[in-house]
């Protein structure tokens, strides 16, 4: 007999029992209390509860953020799955330039060498020769505005830089023919990477020497065309603080024997005045060695939306500490090539609605991408453990990085609301450098990531969910005080856990009541197992209208949440003793 049937009957009989008495018409019955009462024992109440399962509960499609995965043994489980990619302004170093100075002519008198040590002979009154004494030019390059980026320099690589040294001696109103230099030795700064146009340049000394050069007129001309200059070999010191390089030397023609030939007929003096005048060019460095320092900027990621997370997962009673969540990314190395590292280290932002934002960060300030693949890509695994079985596109090369704190990152008052990524200092840090590049965007940080947690919680951490049978309250149900609520069940349960199911009652407008109902333990996987919940001693429930089960997972930090656990509860019975009052 359904509820509404067994109270009904009762009401029924009353009023036969009343039709049956002796009133008399005469009687004013208009002041009697025509409200009645009556017991009611074990009134039975028929319920069909699906099964509470997490399958039930997280509703699943191609754009959820949870997604079911296949472990390697075959087994099924829940993660939250979110990806994205991300890259960064390119790399920029600044040329190293500076305008080339002006440097004075040098004026020196030089004597004829006698005939008994002249290198050969000449012709009297038409040639003569000279020997050139040491004369010395000192020259400065201060090169300011040095990118923040470089801390030392001991080698740049220039578009081709002239040294120009220009040798002459007067023409005596147009009548020397030709000079001539025998055995020339000049000292120039060492360390060029350079070509003459006359002679050979030995870089370890930064001595020129020419053996022999004949120029038409009374003046010659030598061209040294540098690609390259040792700053450390010449002394040049990086003032980082500053950003200033000071690139100091000197030039000196320091031997050689001049040669002079006049028109016929002319005699030439015994002293002539000797001039060295030098032209530099500026200096426009294309690369540099030394030493690099580089902060990578521009690196913005999106925050993964976890915004339409199942409801139960952001239960009151719930709380979700993940066992082993964790971060993959694939990142580039822009400057591998350049056989430099880069690091970075990260950070995790829980965002919560009107509530402080909780950070986690990696074990370590940083890790390293290296340079042992050049471009790479480079593969990182952030997470507390070594996963057993690493997202596919990422096991390849896998490094891991340390990310205890992680496991957290879904804890708290309720779910974060997203999650913002963000990686701290990535940089080139300060190590060596050979030739790299200057003036030109190196393509900075190339990156995608994925967040990926399984939902194994942590031990401690619990897991509430929910089914709830209502819509028993019509006026007679209404009109039952209900003194006794006996429930009861066979519970299977594929969960490896043991379970606490406990219930409360649900008033005709959908509230939960206060009347304490008892408890009971499942126990892991349980099978047809009988169960009772009974509304504790002393307790009264009215408008009763339905009874919301709730089911607690206790996690032991290595179960996995897997949709095929499930709680199934048959032959559910639910008994209410009590009396029905109502007015006739």
């Amino acid at each position: 007999m359904n509820r509404s049937l067994y109270v009904k009957a009762a009401v029924t009989a009353t009023w036969l029992i009343a039709l049956s008495a002796c009133v008399d018409d005469g009687y004013d019955l208009s002041n009697i209390d025509t409200t009645s009462r009556f017991r009611v024992d074990e009134l039975v109440i028929p319920m069909n509860l699906d099964a509470i399962t997490l399958n039930s509960v997280i509703e699943i499609d191609e754009e959820s953020k949870i997604q079911i995965y296949t472990a390697p043994d075959g087994s099924k489980y829940y993660a939250v799955n979110e990806s994205g990619s991300f890259n960064s302004n390119p790399i920029h170093v600044d040329v190293i330039e500076c305008a080339a100075p002006a440097l004075e002519t040098k004026t020196i008198q030089i004597s004829s060498v006698p005939a008994a040590l002249a290198k050969k002979a000449v012709a009297s009154g038409s040639s003569m020769q000279y020997s050139i004494e040491s004369t010395t030019t000192d020259f400065s390059y201060d090169i300011t505005g040095v990118d923040e980026a470089v801390h030392a320099v001991t080698s740049i690589r220039v578009t081709p830089m002239l040294f120009r040294i220009h040798l002459s001696a007067p023409d005596f109103g147009g009548t020397v023919t030709s000079v001539e230099f025998s055995n020339l030795k000049l000292f120039l700064p060492k360390g060029l990477e350079a070509t003459a146009s006359a002679g050979n340049y030995d870089a370890a000394t930064g001595v020129l020497s020419v053996p022999h050069l004949v120029s038409s007129g009374a003046s010659a001309t030598i061209d040294l065309m540098a690609t390259s200059i040792d700053m450390a070999a010449n002394g040049a010191v990086l003032d980082y603080q500053a950003h200033e390089l000071k690139f100091q030397s000197a030039m000196t023609v320091s031997e050689g024997i001049l040669t002079l030939t006049a028109q016929n007929g002319m005699s030439l003096p015994s002293q002539i005045d000797f001039s060295v005048s030098y032209t530099l060019s500026d200096i426009h460095a294309t690369n540099f060695s030394g030493a690099i320092e580089y902060l990578i900027t521009g690196v913005n990621i999106e925050d993964v939306d976890l915004s339409d997370m199942p409801d139960f997962l952001s239960g009151e009673e719930t709380n979700i500490s993940l066992v082993n969540p964790q971060i993959y990314l694939g990142l580039n190395n822009p400057v591998g090539s350049e056989k430099l590292d880069c690091n970075t280290g990260l950070t995790l932002t829980a965002i919560r609605d009107g509530q402080p934002s909780g950070e986690y960060s990696i074990d370590n300030p940083w890790f390293t991408i290296g340079h042992g693949q050049a471009y790479g890509p480079y593969h990182f695994c952030l997470s507390p453990a070594i996963p057993s079985d690493p997202l596919p596109g990422y096991a390849g090369n896998l490094e891991h990085v340390g990310f205890k704190s992680l496991s957290g990152v879904l804890s708290g008052n309720g779910l974060p609301t997203s999650l913002g990524v963000r990686l701290n200092n990535p940089c080139i840090p300060l190590q060596n450098v050979a030739d790299f590049s200057l003036g030109t965007d190196i393509p900075g940080i190339d990156g995608h990531y994925d967040f990926f947690a399984p939902l194994a919680l942590q031990n401690g951490s619990s897991i509430v969910y929910t089914e709830t049978e209502d819509g028993w309250n019509d006026d007679d149900v209404d009109a039952i005080t209900v003194e006794k609520l006996h429930v009861s069940a066979r519970a299977t349960s594929r969960v490896p856990l043991d379970v606490k199911l406990s219930a409360y009652v649900l008033d005709k407008d959908g509230n939960r009541m206060q009347a304490q109902l008892t408890s009971v333990t499942l126990p892991a996987n349980a099978e047809d197992f009988p169960f009772t919940i009974e509304l504790t001693e002393g307790q009264t429930v009215t408008h009763l209208d339905g009874i919301t089960f709730t089911a607690r997972v206790n996690a032991d930090g290595e179960t996995p949440l897997s949709p095929d656990q499930d709680i199934v509860l048959k032959e559910v019975r639910a008994k209410v003793s009590g009396y029905y009052e109502k007015e006739l």
